[in-house]
Formats: structure tokens, sequence, C-alpha cells
């Protein structure tokens, strides 16, 4: 116990014999009075250690002075981890090492460079429990966790991070599944890419025999080297102290940390597709924004001339007609954007958008005859979130559906319908390669989506509402080049100036309006759907 601040710290720890504890503490401003509830600190395992006692530094800065009692006989018996307090609340966290002044009392904790994983893109070779997909394990907080689905208990496995550009890797932290018990330890490769698809091994930490390996419970802090782009933890096996024989452990990590350098700027979202059924050739619809992913039709799919639209695609309900986009355009996606004009005759199951793997790895969005239904997983049905919204889908339509990582929204005819902070997943959690299919299910006993789809488009962002057309509080609509408040035929004519002549546009953001960095004929195409 310290008291700092006016108020008593009492720091305790659970029991798991001489392994690794969680630690914890209570806080009370009167030390005869009222004690808080116990808090967490740190993470599940006290980074391999169990909370000890309290060094102080001149009065001025603490360390945690956390004992590990079960080591490898050149791994230190103590753990390090210096202490803040902000009022009642006291957090510690761990530093490969600190500098510390003996004159001024002054501590700096020292990570190997800036934190580069936290909150990119993530994906496992497993599929997730629901609420427990991969990006939880890179999301900085040690109480969340990745876990395997019950039906996808395999080892080994691997997780996988792209930190979105070139780093110069320098150390990796894993926070493991620590059960107060029958401890496992751990045997893994932390592997490096440039492109995802070719692997060098830049740590090996599988020979058993090591007791740097046989006894290093519940975190692991390794200093690594090299270069690259994708990190992937590459999990051999989980050896229990208790049950060597039998590894009943669903696969789980509570955090990935990696630090290092940077040496080049963030990955740019890659480029979206659009298709809008005016010109097809065979089985194929071309992508108008010119990005070249090219629409391919199967069965029975068909362009028909609708009255009120023209050319769309019409599919007929059999699980044989869908559309396809090519897959790998929303990979590693943590947000993204589908816009679409649809008139259903559906009913049942069936899904009119999806992006996945298969039955355990998807998202997907239905439109019926009588609502609109969206759900996204890493566990199959089974831990799928999203909303529901009932209405008249039965005449034309104009959808604008975004998707982030925690929550979606759903635009109809420029209006707000329904939205959700509850999603559990994103596409960067479901792997590489994924299939995009218009009226295609993952589910095999599903049907097919029956009805007319037009102007389809897919891009890998989330569109911010001032970027839709008839939002509320919109002052400015995207597509107004001249900065006059509206949206008309004078922007058409000034877009259709700076294309063929180079006449200048006073907003020239606004006519970027697929969002690829330059103004083409394809954002003209666009701008003329918003004025129709």
């Amino acid at each position: 116990m310290i008291k700092k601040n006016g108020y008593y710290f009492l720091f305790t720890s659970q029991a798991a014999g001489w392994y690794p504890s969680s630690g914890a503490y209570a806080v009370a401003s009167d030390i005869g009075g009222k004690w808080s509830g116990l808090r967490d600190i740190g993470n599940t395992s006290t980074f391999s250690s169990q909370s000890g006692w309290i060094v102080g530094l001149q009065d001025q800065n603490y360390l945690m002075h956390a004992y590990r009692w079960l080591r490898a006989s050149d791994s230190s018996g103590t753990t390090l981890c210096p202490l803040y307090f902000d009022n009642s609340f006291a957090f510690y966290d761990y530093y490969p090492s600190f500098r510390y002044s003996t004159k001024t009392g002054e501590l700096y904790p020292v990570q190997q460079g800036e934190l580069l994983s936290q909150d990119r893109p993530a994906f496992s070779s497993l599929s997730a429990a629901g609420g427990k997909a991969p990006n939880k394990a890179f999301d900085g907080d040690y109480r969340t966790a990745f876990q395997a689905a019950d039906s996808s208990k395999k080892w080994p496995f691997t997780v996988t991070v792209d930190l979105e550009r070139v780093c110069d890797l320098r150390n990796i932290q894993i926070s493991w599944y620590i059960c107060k018990g029958s401890e496992g330890y751990y045997a893994y490769t932390v592997d490096g890419s440039m492109d995802g698809q070719n692997w060098t091994t830049i740590y090996d930490h599988t020979d058993t025999s090591r007791e740097i390996v046989s006894k290093t419970y519940g975190f692991n802090s390794n200093l690594i080297s090299g270069k690259a782009r994708y990190v992937r933890l590459n999990v051999k096996s989980a050896t229990l102290q208790n049950n060597p024989t039998n590894n009943w452990y669903t696969p789980t990590i509570y955090e990935v940390k990696i630090y290092g350098e940077p040496l080049e700027a963030a990955a740019v979202s890659q480029k979206g597709a659009v298709y809008d059924f005016e010109i097809s050739g065979g089985n194929k619809v071309p992508d108008v924004s010119g990005n070249g992913n090219d629409l391919s039709l199967y069965g029975n799919a068909e362009i028909r001339m609708d009255a009120e639209k023209g050319n769309v695609l019409y599919l007929a309900g059999s699980a044989d007609d869908y559309a396809e986009i090519p897959s790998g355009l929303l990979d590693h996606c943590k947000e993204y954007t589908v816009c679409m004009d649809a008139k259903s005759e559906s009913e049942g199951n069936f899904f009119t958008f999806a992006v996945g793997q298969d039955q355990y790895l998807y998202a997907f969005f239905k439109i019926a005859k009588d609502h609109f239904r969206f759900q996204t997983t890493t566990d199959t049905w089974k831990g799928e979130t999203g909303l529901r919204y009932d209405f008249d889908a039965s005449v034309w339509h104009h959808y604008m559906f975004t998707v982030t990582a925690t929550g979606c929204r759903l635009y109809i005819d420029g209006t707000l319908a329904a939205k959700t902070e509850d999603l559990n997943c994103c596409p960067a959690d479901m792997g590489e390669n994924l299939k995009l299919w218009l009226g295609k299910s993952f589910y095999s006993d599903d049907v097919g989506y029956q009805g007319y789809l037009d102007n389809v488009a897919v891009y890998p962002y989330a569109l911010e509402a001032d970027e839709i057309p008839g939002e509320s509080g919109n002052q400015t609509q995207s597509g107004d080049v001249d900065k006059n408040g509206l949206v008309n035929a004078a922007d058409a004519d000034a877009m259709l100036k700076f294309l063929t002549m180079n006449r200048p546009l006073a907003d020239w953001k606004a006519g970027d309006l697929n969002r690829d960095g330059v103004i083409t004929a394809s954002d003209f195409s666009l701008l003329k759907r918003i004025l129709l």
C-alpha cells in the first residue's frame, strides 16, 4: 500500500501458485473508510510476473516491483513497470527498459520505437468467436482478445497484421491466454513479409528445450530485427504445465504490440469499382471507374432494359444466378461503402451483396421486398452482428451503405434510415482474397437474390455524412464544384470544361467523387448519376 495525491492505493494479485497472475488494486481516500472494488491493472499476467511491492523514486516516480517466481535461469527475477497515477486511478505498462536519474528522480520509460500495430488490419487462419475477431488482439486493450470459434479449435494457427507501410521492426510483445492454474508455454515464430505472400522468419521461439521457451508464461517480449509490412505470429503449439500431452486451450491472444520505425508513409486505400450496366460484352460488365475491376456474370444473370433506369442487372433468384466482383477489392479494409439502386422481388434466405471467405467469415446485406438486413461475422451465423430496417423495397430505391470497424449506416434515397455502433468485425478480420458477390450467399442452402440492380459501386472506405446527397444538415453536397451550395447542371458543365478544356474548378475536391485523387470521366459519370 502507498499513499499518493490524497488517496491510499492497495496493490494485490490473484493467486496461481508460482505462475503469473493478474494484478489489481483498490483505492480509498480514508484508510479506515470505504474502499473501492478491485480494479484491473496491467495485462492479464502482470507481464509474466505477479504484483509485488512499490519502489518509490524520491517520492517523484514509482515502479511496480513484480516478482517472477517461475523463470528461465537467465531471466530476471523481477519485472519493473513504471507506475502512474491520475487522481484515484493507477496505471502501469511494460517497457523493455527505462532511464532513471538518481539526481532528479526523473524516470523515462523506453520502448523500441513507436507502436506500429495498434488498430491496423488483422486476420487469422482461424474463424473467430463472436466479438473476438483478430483486430481485438491489436486494439491496445489488454482485456479484449482474439479467440477462435469453438468450431475452429485447431493448432497450429496464425494471426497476421498489416502495418500498412514497410517498417523496421525492433520489438514484439505478446500477451497470451492465462487460466490461473494449468498454464501453458507457447512455441511460435514471428514472420515478416513485404507483400503478404512471401514470408521470412525473423524470430524463432520454437526450441522447447530452452528454458526461455519452456519457463515463460503469460507474456513474451522479443527483440526482433527485420523490415516488413506484414507481420505474422505463427503459433505452433501450447504445452500445458499440468497436462503436457493434452492441449485443451482454445487459441486465444489478448494483445500483440509491435514496435519499430516506419520507413515509408502508410499505404493509400486501393480504388473502388463502379458498374452502370449501360455497356456489357457477353458475361462481362466493365468497371466504369476505370480501375479494371470488371464484373463477371454467371448462370442466367442478364442485362435488361428497365423503363425507369435503362439497362440494369436482373437476377432471377437461383443460387446459380449471380455476379462476381474481382476478389481482393476489400482485403485488409476496416471500412467500406456499397452503393446501388435496387428493386427487390426477393423473399427467404439470400444475400444481395456479400464479401468474405465462406460460411464462417463474411458480411452481407439482403434487400428483401419488405426489409433491408445486414450482418457480419467471423463465427458463422452464431456470431453475427448487424441491423434490420423494415420498409417497402419492391420499388426502386437508392441505397448507400457505409461500414466502419465498429458501426454501419444505411441511407435510403439520401436519408439516414438505420445505424448501429455494435459491430464486432470487419473485412480486415476475414483474411485475404475476399470474394465479392452480387446475389449469391455463402450458405449452400440459401436461394439467390431475385430482383433488379443498377449503378452498383463498392469503395474501400466509408463515405462521410457530408458526402451523401440529401443528408440532413448538409450545406454543400459532393459534386458542388462551383461552390454555390447546389449540385446542378452548372456543376456538370464546369466539370466537363475541366476535363476537355482544363478550365479550373472552384472546389476540386468536390469533383473527385470516387476519391481516387484525380478527376476523370468516371467522376463525371458519377456526377450525372447524382443529378439524375
